[in-house]
């Protein structure tokens, strides 16, 4: 079966047939991770993209491959059913896999502590017994926000100790010390002044007027700001005065600075 100018070309119309029906998949995989799995901001800083990148990579490359590989047209046609059956079952397994590993990395909370928000994945959750669906009692967000607050006495401490250094679960992570985000708005948008100050010193000139561009008000000290550190990137995340959020302004892997201002109250305006 020598590789002729036919035997190319049918080679290269089941190559791309594989990629017609691996590009479908695509669409419909990015719309969903984008539009629900790592919403706004979640996409690009906290695995949404990079997952994708995975995933599109692989199957962009495998199906056509294997179609290039193993069609011919002078294989008989219950050999080229065989063929396809079994390039069809390796391309959906790969597919699969892929859509699974982007389904369990998504953020199912976006948690505030240590004068941040990070998020927890649904794995984390799960080894202590939270679903996905328990967090939407501290926010009606999607994902939900919550409050994590400091250990209160001496047995907490230990358990938040311990959950720490024998499970690894980070602050952020420990579900029994999670609360409702609006109620703690004041600890949460502390240092407001710092963080304006943050973003007019250390952020590329215009970062805040292409934000605001548009908006009723453009004036930064009538938004509230607060560190993101994502998995793949930071941000600052702005909010309203009462905790809705706006949007967000990206750091990419600029670090996160330690702002030492004193605390100054949310509803102050400072």
């Amino acid at each position: 079966m020598g590789l002729s100018r036919t035997v190319l070309a049918y080679k290269g119309r089941a190559a791309l047939g594989s990629f017609a029906i691996f590009l479908v998949f695509a669409t419909v995989l990015a719309f969903v991770t984008w539009r629900f799995w790592y919403p706004g901001y979640l996409f690009a800083l906290d695995g949404g993209l990079q997952g994708l990148r995975i995933v599109l990579a692989v199957g962009f490359v495998l199906g056509p491959v294997l179609a290039l590989v193993f069609f011919h047209p002078e294989k008989s046609r219950g050999k080229l059913v065989f063929d396809l059956v079994v390039v069809g079952a390796v391309q959906v397994a790969a597919m699969a896999w892929g859509l699974w590993q982007v389904w369990e990395q998504r953020p199912i909370g976006v948690v505030y502590g240590n004068q941040r928000f990070v998020t927890v994945a649904p794995d984390i959750m799960r080894r202590q017994h939270v679903a996905a669906a328990d967090l939407a009692r501290y926010s009606p967000a999607s994902p939900p926000w919550v409050f994590r607050r400091a250990p209160q006495g001496t047995e907490e401490g230990k358990r938040a100790m311990v959950m720490l250094l024998r499970y690894s679960f980070h602050p952020e992570s420990q579900a029994f010390l999670f609360e409702p985000f609006l109620p703690h708005l004041a600890e949460v948008f502390t240092r407001q002044e710092a963080m304006r100050r943050y973003v007019r010193e250390q952020l590329p000139a215009g970062t805040w007027e292409a934000f605001a561009a548009g908006r009723a008000d453009a004036d930064m000290a009538a938004y509230r700001l607060a560190f993101f550190e994502g998995r793949f990137g930071n941000a600052v995340l702005v909010f309203d005065p009462t905790g809705r959020y706006q949007g967000f302004l990206s750091l990419g892997e600029r670090d996160l600075p330690i702002l030492v201002e004193s605390p100054v109250a949310a509803g102050a305006g400072g």
